[in-house]
């Protein structure tokens, strides 16, 4: 399970400009090795977190946007993505 911020970074001016997502990790940790209520309320605990941290916050398309908190269930460690700049085809 990893927790990151996240934020809409400018791809570039094509077509008027164009977003992609980024994110960078804030913590990480694997699950699997816990018990199943034990991964359920980390978590819980994980997702009250973000949305305390979120509260009052733009959302991702404002340009008032400082980047959002969000859990995501991977199989492996956090890692920034994406791994590569996108480009525009």
């Amino acid at each position: 399970m990893n927790v990151y911020h996240v934020e809409l970074v400018r791809g570039g001016p094509e077509e008027g400009g164009w977003y992609y997502q980024s994110g960078s990790p804030v913590e990480s940790w694997e699950v699997t090795l816990l018990p199943r209520t034990t991964q359920e309320a980390e978590k819980a605990a994980w997702v009250a977190w973000c949305e305390e941290q979120n509260e009052g916050e733009p959302s991702l398309s404002s340009v008032l946007s400082r980047g959002l908190y969000e859990v995501q269930i991977e199989d492996s460690a956090a890692a920034h993505y994406p791994k590569e700049r996108p480009f525009y085809e």
